[in-house]
């Protein structure tokens, strides 16, 4: 897609449209073929066709125009297997709607073609006018556009019924058989390490690498045995907007290293929906690695209190764990972590709680026979013990030290 020789295809301004049928203040919707077999050097028309590839807006490094590219791969029921590309030229990059699926329908209106290098090719200048396009989901049955480019859409009886045939052949066709340029797609399974390729892969999960708004997205992809990671800087997000977990997705122009994705400055991403089985994929098989990956990228959940103590005790300093029986003063002492046992002894309850920092941190708490209940705050032996262990729950309190033996004080379960 980048191989653009722009001084031969862009035009700045719009040429007389040689051969254009108007009528109604509409032109005919034409085939590709159509345009194809009627061209002499360049017309204006007006036509559907569907996206099977395209790419992010880029700056090409050929050409002096300042223009942004962006190229899509297109083809209709009169060319296929054969695609045509159309360049659409644009000076702000957010203009650019972002495609959600292979095998979206495009309407083209009023676009010029040309031939280039003896192939049909569309050209969209960046300062045209009258030249615009509408994109229609192929999922589902909604006629109105989820995305317009430079115009409008108004619909009519004739839009109704050319858009439905075409979706019928999309998913017809797509099921059984897709282009070239989509066919020789990489998988996780049989990718090795390359400058440049094309994949077709799950997107199992999506995580933040932060808690920013402007961090990072980590995408885990996986099939069968293999897994990949996925980085998208956050100037990028918009490849993800139509992405969720458990998609199959084609990534155009990625680098692969061992287990990493690296997109290029054009890649893109696509959905490939459900429907089109022949590009169906081996769900994951190794749970257990890709478990380890998604949860090393989820972020852990905020803690929730368990436990509160009362206001005499709020001004002392939380001391760690390693410092509680270091010549410390203090005969209370302020604790914060998360109970990883409890115990019933002697009429006693025997917390062990680990501060969260270090392994070896643990400590042993009793809560005395007569503090019990005040301890349980109404909860059942039962609940008590499911209410308070977990990762995320906190337990903050006040002990006393009673020379090697730390004792509950003032303190109750919320």
């Amino acid at each position: 897609m980048t191989n653009i020789k722009i001084g031969e295809i862009y035009e700045a301004k719009k040429p007389f449209p040689a051969q254009s049928d108007r009528t109604g203040g509409n032109s005919k919707h034409q085939t590709l073929r159509q345009i194809q077999d009627s061209i002499k050097q360049s017309i204006y028309a007006w036509t559907y066709a569907v996206i099977i590839d395209c790419c992010s807006s880029y700056i090409p490094k050929q050409g002096d125009t300042g223009d942004n590219l962006v190229i899509y791969k297109i083809t209709d029921n009169s060319i296929f297997p054969e695609v045509i590309s159309l360049n659409i030229f644009h000076r702000n990059p957010r203009e650019i709607p972002k495609i959600a699926n292979f095998g979206d329908i495009i309407k083209l209106n009023d676009i010029q073609f040309k031939l280039h290098n003896g192939s049909l090719t569309g050209i969209i200048p960046s300062n045209s006018k009258t030249m615009s396009f509408n994109i229609f989901s192929c999922i589902g049955d909604n006629n109105t556009p989820y995305a317009n480019y430079k115009g409008q859409f108004h619909t009519n009886n004739d839009h109704t019924s050319k858009l439905e045939k075409l979706n019928d052949w999309v998913k017809n066709t797509f099921s059984y058989e897709v282009p070239l340029c989509i066919k020789n797609s990489k998988h996780l399974t049989n990718l090795s390490f390359c400058d440049e390729t094309d994949v077709i892969t799950r997107i199992v999960a999506i995580s933040s690498l932060g808690t920013q708004d402007n961090d990072p997205i980590v995408c885990i992809c996986s099939e069968a045995n293999e897994i990949a990671q996925l980085v998208i800087p956050n100037e990028r997000k918009k490849l993800l907007k139509f992405i969720k977990p458990g998609d199959v997705v084609r990534i155009r122009g990625v680098c692969y290293e061992e287990k990493v994705l690296v997109l290029k400055y054009y890649s893109e991403i696509l959905r490939i929906p459900n429907e089109f089985k022949c590009l169906e994929i081996i769900e994951p098989c190794n749970m257990e690695e890709l478990n380890k990956y998604i949860g090393f990228y989820n972020p852990i959940a905020p803690c929730k209190v368990i436990s509160s103590f009362t206001s005499e005790y709020m001004m002392l300093p939380v001391l760690g764990f390693d410092k509680i029986f270091k010549n410390y003063s203090e005969k209370h002492i302020r604790i914060d972590g998360f109970v990883v046992k409890v115990n019933m002894k002697n009429r006693e309850i025997l917390l062990t709680i680990w501060d969260g920092v270090k392994e070896e941190n643990i400590i042993n708490v009793y809560v005395m026979e007569e503090k019990v209940n005040e301890f349980l705050n109404g909860k059942s032996w039962e609940d008590m013990q499911k209410d308070v262990i977990g990762y995320n729950l906190k337990f903050q309190g006040i002990v006393r030290k009673d020379y090697d033996v730390l004792r509950l004080v003032g303190t109750s379960l919320i």
